[in-house]
């Protein structure tokens, strides 16, 4: 890392400290002015088709279909989004496995596919601020740069969790990995778009959009009417969460952090920045200081975080959600299960660290806890392609994100992709373990 490039991150650091003022006025005025808001609502609703082994309880299909109206409740797309269910004994401490089905489309199919389909107040902001090389149309065909480390081919020497700017147009600059519901919504093949990924990518020929698997093994909650038992989950939220998923919340974060290195009987290995084609859609508002302080060096558009846990003078690096290039944090996200803070990536900060529950996406449920989808997932989704119904307050935070913008794994599958880089294809797992020890523990305490 060049003396030019530490001093340009000091330099964000201290100003982003100067501005913290600032940045919450904005995030106030993105969650809670919906009401100034002109859009029109929207009939339609997204619909979805439930996969049900044969003999499942009727509490389950129940459970499913609550879980479903929820997101109904708050996405208008006219799209139905197809899901297989299985509900029964797990081998593994976790509540459940997500697993939804992924195409690969090019970058600029993706941007051109969100532009057509702005329709909130804050899709311009994202839509603009959306990641952009200085390098794109010049020698070096990369469309969108991010910071990048754990790679065979890191300069700062193999494997370094040291991050490096990667903006040099191999496949992962030019393409996105997205959930095929995500991809539905944006009017875009369900079998993903022409681009420089593998063709083995987009294979799927299944009519389901993903798996949710509930681990019958817990005490769940399956009426939320009377509010959640001390000594249960909640199983309409959990569910809601695997929904969730579906639609898009995942960050191939989670494949750099599985394979930092990957290890195997014949020994560890680290992979070259061009085998890892996974960036999503929500990784498209993923930043952290160090990569604002590259946009800025590089006089790049927006350039995201997409490293794998990491800290600086003993302090975790923050990966944040903003929809402006960085300049304002929203929410923090999780970093990663073995080199982060040991959730999923594709989550929000779990709300033991964070000191309050984010959104619908919450690594860790607890006992007794409710999960409710919040202005921030309804900003999330909104910003990556998704409708959001106008005048939506579905519990968690109370606002609302249509406001103007202003200013635990259990192991799994891996199985093998084409580019040789193992993809935690078969469980985008519920974090569970010690957090939910400790958080029943504190519970009782409190009681």
């Amino acid at each position: 890392m060049t003396s030019q490039y530490i001093s340009a991150i000091m330099h964000t650091q201290w100003l982003n400290a100067m501005s913290i003022a600032r940045s919450l006025k904005a995030i106030a005025f993105i969650l809670g002015t919906v009401a100034t808001c002109g859009y029109a609502t929207r009939a339609e609703a997204i619909e979805f088709n439930f996969g049900f082994a044969e003999g499942t309880s009727d509490a389950v299909v129940d459970g499913f279909n609550q879980a479903g109206a929820l997101w109904s409740s708050v996405l208008v797309d006219d799209i139905t989004v197809n899901l297989d269910v299985q509900y029964g004994a797990l081998n593994s401490p976790s509540l459940g496995r997500f697993s939804p089905v992924r195409v690969n489309v090019g970058y600029q199919n993706f941007v051109s596919a969100l532009d057509a389909d702005a329709t909130s107040v804050n899709d311009p902001t994202a839509i603009q601020n959306l990641p952009k090389s200085a390098n794109f149309d010049l020698l070096v065909d990369a469309e969108l740069s991010l910071l990048i480390n754990s790679t065979q081919n890191n300069p700062n020497g193999i494997g370094s969790s040291t991050p490096y700017l990667d903006a040099d147009g191999d496949c992962n600059n030019r393409s996105i990995r997205i959930t095929r519901a995500n991809a539905k919504a944006l009017g875009l093949p369900s079998t993903g778009t022409q681009n420089c990924a593998p063709s083995a990518f987009n294979t799927s020929t299944s009519p389901s959009d993903g798996m949710i698997q509930l681990n019958s093994l817990f005490s769940w909650d399956f009426d939320r009417s009377d509010g959640i038992d001390a000594d249960k989950f909640d199983f309409v939220g959990v569910a809601a969460q695997g929904i969730g998923t579906a639609l898009g919340f995942i960050s191939g974060v989670d494949v750099l952090d599985f394979n930092a290195p990957l290890t195997t009987d014949e020994g560890s290995f680290f992979f070259n920045d061009s085998q890892f084609p996974f960036v999503s859609s929500v990784d498209l508002f993923r930043f952290s200081s160090d990569s604002v302080a590259a946009s800025e060096q590089t006089q790049a558009v927006s350039v995201i975080d997409w490293t794998t846990g990491r800290t600086v003078d003993g302090q975790e690096v923050d990966k944040y959600f903003s929809i402006d290039g960085g300049q304002t944090k929203i929410a923090s996200f999780s970093t990663g299960i073995r080199t982060g803070d040991g959730q999923r990536a594709s989550s929000w900060k779990a709300d033991e660290i964070n000191g309050k529950s984010i959104g619908i996406l919450e690594p860790t449920p607890a006992l007794g806890e409710q999960l409710e989808i919040s202005a921030t997932d309804r900003l999330l989704f909104d910003v990556i392609g998704y409708d959001v119904a106008v005048n939506q307050s579905s519990g968690g935070d109370g606002g609302n994100d249509n406001g103007g913008f202003s200013g635990g794994s259990d192991g799994g599958d891996f199985p093998d992709e084409p580019v040789a880089v193992p993809e935690p294809t078969s469980g985008l797992i519920l974090g569970l373990g010690f957090a939910i020890a400790l958080k029943y523990r504190q519970k009782r305490k409190s009681e």
